[in-house]
């Protein structure tokens, strides 16, 4: 079988299938040629039989009539002459056989052949005389001369057209390799050119027929390859001398190509990612990412992407990119690739920043500069207006900033002013409700902002003030100088002194003038009625200095009476203000104020040693065993300017026991975990001083704190007092109270007895002590004694009378 495929020439393939094509054809005309043969000379056999058979059927009628079988046997075997014929049989016409004639050499073999074969012939013929149907006369005859002569002819034939067949064959190759030899030298030609990449090479025309146009637009196309190779050349080279990298991704994203600027930029080599889906995203990107996916896809559906990115490197930097997706189409509008282009623009960035810095910050103290101020003023608003929650503005102006430049120099008061910002900042930090550290701006010279937010108490704004104005009071060291000043602060509220960010700015303004005026170093409100409240605080604050100096405080005390021998040696001793100007404070309006400024040390103090003196004298002049309770805030215990230990020392210096002395606490104290605290109370304990639990009953105190502090008494808040009757749940509680507190080994005093009844109750359910105005107010030293002598007196009187005691009362 022919091979047209494969590594064969153009002129093997020619040259055989030109000769397929021409055997085929000669083959095909040989066999018909031979079928025309057979036929015509199996039709002239069949004559020439016809015309024996004919002839014998004549000869043969005179004796089939007659009857003679012996001449119609010699009428037959003259059909020996004829050498085709093999056998011949004459019937009468009843069919029965009535002579016959074989040939002698097929006598054994031959017999009659009812039908014609490929190698025989039978032919019948009817025998006729006058008309008559006397029989039938049938001859078969061979065909073997036949066939000889077919053969033979077909040998010559196929003798001569292999003669013709061989000739055409040298012919045709000569021919074709002549037709062919331009094409050779096409071929010659690519295979130099693809092997050499030698596109200058040209083909010579040797002809002018449609080789040699085909020479010729060969020769065009090279020259166009050339031109393209050389532009291909030079964008090669300019993808590898561009400072951005590309990378070119087929329709899945699979990388084909990245060139140097790509592998420098990310330290991926070519050999590394072609054929990959690589994806730079980060793991942990400074700002949200869209996925690479989304990426090109938004480049397919908008016929490109720009925009920037961060990547990351194959070392794990992340880069701050300028990204742009390109696809590529083919002629018909289908996908077939993508174009990234990926530029580093880590230096545009750092200059937007210093940019966006410059503009929006203040290059000496690092603060938000004016500019910044106003945008996050008019945030603040924004957020107030959508959660209701309002805020403050502070506008701070530094006072006698001035001088400070003219005498120490510009360079010295940028120095003071960078610390100025680093303490503004800390006192933001340091509160734990409102403000954060970019709240605080410089809107240039001396001047200062202060955001607020988050305002739910307007005490916390007076705080940070307060705290600022500290802060500020306290000392520079500028390069070896010691340099002091102060500042002046305007307080506004939003949405209540103003309802844009100009009219609030103006009132923050104003109202730091105002500060100024009222003789710097202070703060105050833009609202009246909030000024009014913040000056008669600044004032009381004023006025507790001046009373602490001025020992305007004095001590009175209250008697704990026992409840069942009606006798007085317990008291509690308690602050009173006396104003100069107002009279008497009441303490529920100054112990808040000293807390918080936390002069309730001092205060704390003078209670102790007024105390500690009449606990001195009544322990001689009343009863040995005298006591005076105290109250101890919070604040004394957490101050570290807390002074327990010289409280000890002045009491061992007197020669009074610890049990002279008990402290009243909360019961929320107990619940701070602070080990200062713990401390303390553990030290009180092994000083030998008594603890007080005050208004229990209203805290959330576990029964397991007063075990762990070693508990002395517990006093019943006067609100389980004042509503008590013989079925009143008051009544049910303060009896739980008192028998808990005696199944612990605790004593109990009960606050706030007003009546009778309440003393009556309380004493029948089994509570130690009594306290309040039924027995009597709080009293000053002097007549505190002239109360325990009355009562003495009434007890010695009428000793054995209880019930009659309980009916008098005291004065």
């Amino acid at each position: 079988m022919f091979r047209f495929s494969g590594n064969n020439s153009i002129s093997k393939k020619l040259v055989k299938l030109v000769s397929f094509i021409a055997a085929g054809a000669v083959l095909v005309v040989l066999l018909i040629s031979t079928m025309n043969d057979v036929v015509t000379a199996r039709i002239e056999a069949r004559s020439h039989l016809h015309v024996l058979a004919e002839m014998a059927a004549l000869n043969s009628a005179s004796a089939v009539m007659f009857a003679d079988k012996a001449a119609a046997e010699d009428t037959l075997s003259a059909l020996q002459a004829h050498n085709q014929i093999l056998h011949a049989e004459l019937f009468d016409k009843s069919g029965q056989l009535f002579a016959s004639y074989t040939r002698g050499d097929h006598r054994s073999e031959v017999k009659m052949h009812e039908s014609s074969g490929w190698n025989t012939e039978v032919i019948l013929h009817p025998v006729y005389v006058r008309g008559e149907n006397l029989g039938t006369m049938q001859v078969a005859a061979s065909l073997d001369d036949m066939w000889h002569g077919i053969v033979l002819r077909w040998v010559i034939n196929i003798a001569g057209l292999a003669a013709a067949f061989l000739v055409g064959y040298v012919l045709l190759r000569r021919a074709t390799r002549s037709i062919l030899q331009p094409i050779e030298r096409l071929a010659k030609a690519t295979r130099d050119i693809v092997d050499h990449k030698e596109y200058s090479l040209r083909v010579d025309k040797t002809s002018d027929d449609e080789l040699g146009e085909l020479t010729e637009e060969f020769n065009q196309m090279l020259a166009q390859i050339e031109l393209r190779d050389s532009q291909l050349r030079q964008n090669s080279e300019a993808l590898a001398q561009t400072q951005d990298a590309i990378t070119l991704r087929d329709e899945d994203l699979r990388i084909q190509y990245v060139n140097p600027a790509f592998t420098v930029l990310f330290g991926y080599y070519l050999e590394e990612v072609q054929g990959t889906v690589l994806s730079l995203l980060p793991d942990k990107p400074p700002e949200p990412q869209v996925d690479q996916e989304e990426l090109y896809e938004i480049a397919r559906e908008n016929g490109v992407y720009r925009g920037d990115v961060y990547r990351q490197t194959k070392n794990g930097k992340i880069i701050p990119i300028s990204l742009q997706i390109s696809p590529v189409r083919d002629e018909k509008g289908k996908l077939i690739s993508y174009v990234t282009v990926l530029s580093d623009i880590t230096e545009k960035k750092q200059a937007e920043e210093w940019i966006w810095r410059q503009a929006n910050f203040d290059m000496l103290t690092g603060l938000p500069n004016r500019h910044m101020f106003y945008e996050r003023l008019q945030q603040e608003i924004l957020r107030t207006d959508r959660t209701k929650i309002p805020f403050a503005l502070l506008f701070l102006d530094l006072d006698h900033f001035k001088e400070v430049n003219d005498t120490l120099g510009h360079d010295m008061g940028d120095e003071l002013l960078k610390e100025t910002a680093e303490r503004l900042l800390s006192c933001v930090r340091n509160t734990d409700s409102v403000g954060h550290a970019n709240a605080v701006s410089r809107l240039g010279g001396d001047e200062f902002t202060i955001i607020l937010n988050d305002l739910k108490d307007v005490n916390n704004v007076e705080n940070v003030a307060q705290r600022i104005l500290d802060k500020l009071a306290e000392p520079y060291y500028l390069r070896g100088e010691m340099v002091y000043i102060s500042t002046s602060i305007g307080i506004t509220l939003y949405p209540k002194d103003a309802s844009d960010a100009e009219t609030l700015i103006k009132n923050a303004d104003q109202t730091m003038y105002h500060a100024k005026s009222k003789g710097r170093n202070n703060f105050s409100y833009f609202t009246r009625s909030m000024q009014i409240a913040a000056q008669k605080r600044r004032t009381m604050i004023n006025d507790l200095h001046n009373a602490i100096e001025n020992q305007q405080f004095r001590v009175v005390y209250q008697p704990i009476v026992d409840l069942t021998t009606q006798h007085i040696y317990k008291a509690e001793a308690l602050i009173r203000w006396q104003h100069p100007e107002h009279g008497v404070i009441s303490p529920a309006d100054f112990i808040p104020v000293a807390e918080e400024t936390g002069m309730i040390v001092e205060i704390g103090d003078i209670v102790f040693y007024q105390a500690i003196r009449q606990i001195f004298k009544w322990r001689k002049t009343i009863h040995e065993n005298f006591q005076i309770s105290i109250n101890k805030s919070p604040v004394q215990f957490l101050s570290k300017n807390s002074r327990c230990l010289d409280w000890f020392e002045h009491m061992k210096k007197l020669g009074l026991p610890g049990e002279s002395l008990a402290i009243e606490i909360t019961e929320g104290l107990m619940l701070d975990q602070n080990t200062v605290v713990t401390d303390q109370l553990l030290a009180f304990r092994d000083a030998g001083i008594q603890v007080a639990v005050d208004d229990f009953g209203t805290g959330y105190s576990s029964l397991s704190y007063l075990k762990k502090f070693d508990i002395d008494v517990i006093k019943i808040d006067k609100s389980f007092v004042q509503n008590l009757s013989i079925h009143s749940e008051d009544m049910v509680l303060c009896e739980a109270i008192i028998v808990m507190a005696h199944k612990m080994g605790l004593k109990v005093v009960a606050e706030g007895i007003e009546t009778a009844e309440q003393r009556d109750l309380l004493f029948g359910i089994g509570c130690d002590y009594g306290q309040g105005y039924f027995f009597s107010r709080p009293l000053p030293a002097e007549d505190f004694e002239k109360l325990v002598a009355n009562q003495e007196n009434t007890l010695k009187h009428k000793p054995s009378q209880h019930d009659n005691i309980m009916e008098a009362g005291y004065p």
